[in-house]
C-alpha cells in the first residue's frame, strides 16, 4: 500500500486575489462613508457657530426695538430711529443693502449706515414689516406701527441658508412708534 500523502494546506492564488479585492471594496466603502462623516461634522461645526453669530445679531436687533423711543425713517431693509440710552436720546440706524451676502450694519449717532459697525456678516435676507392693528407693510406708517416683524437669514458654510428669524415679531412700546 504504497499510497502517496498530499499535503493541501495553504491558499491558491485565486482565493488570495479574491480576497484582496473584497477587501478593497470593504476599504474604499468605510473610506467614502468616514469622508461624508468628516464633511457633515465639519458643516455641523460651522453653521452651528454662524447660527450662534445670528442668535447674538437678533437679539441685539430685539433690544434696540424695544428701546426705540421713535421711528424718523423706516422701510423693508432699513430702519432709522432715535432710542433713548440712559438719560441721552440716540440716533440709530440699521440697515442691509438688499444685496446676498453683504453685512448688516448698525450706526449709533448717525442718521444713515454709512461707516456703520457690523452687526452681522453674509446676510441672505433681511427684511423688516411694519404692523399695526390690521395690517403689516414693508413701509413705516407713523401712529399705526405698533410691531416690527423681522426676517433674518444667513449664508452658512457651503452656501447653506440658515434662518434665524422668519419672521421674529417685536411689540414697540406704546407711544414709541412716533
Amino acid at each position: 500500500m504504497g499510497g502517496t500523502l498530499h499535503n493541501n494546506s495553504g491558499f491558491t492564488l485565486v482565493e488570495i486575489i479574491t480576497s484582496i479585492v473584497i477587501m478593497a471594496i470593504i476599504g474604499v466603502i468605510a473610506g467614502v462613508g468616514l469622508s461624508k462623516i468628516a464633511t457633515g461634522y465639519v458643516l455641523s461645526k460651522k453653521n452651528t457657530e454662524i447660527a450662534q453669530h445670528g442668535q447674538i445679531a437678533i437679539t441685539r436687533l430685539r433690544k434696540e426695538f424695544r428701546a426705540i423711543k421713535s421711528i424718523s425713517n423706516g422701510a423693508v431693509s432699513t430702519l432709522t430711529y432715535k432710542r433713548l440710552n440712559q438719560t441721552v436720546t440716540q440716533d440709530v440706524s440699521i440697515c442691509w443693502s438688499g444685496t446676498e451676502s453683504s453685512p448688516l450694519l448698525l450706526k449709533m449717532n448717525a442718521v444713515d449706515c454709512t461707516g456703520g459697525d457690523i452687526l452681522i456678516d453674509k446676510v441672505k435676507l433681511f427684511r423688516l414689516n411694519y404692523c399695526g392693528t390690521s395690517s403689516c407693510s414693508g413701509s413705516y406708517l407713523p401712529g399705526t406701527t405698533s410691531i416690527i416683524e423681522v426676517t433674518l437669514e444667513l449664508i452658512g458654510y457651503d452656501n447653506t441658508r440658515i434662518i434665524i428669524a422668519g419672521p421674529d415679531r417685536v411689540v414697540l412700546s406704546p407711544g414709541d412708534e412716533g
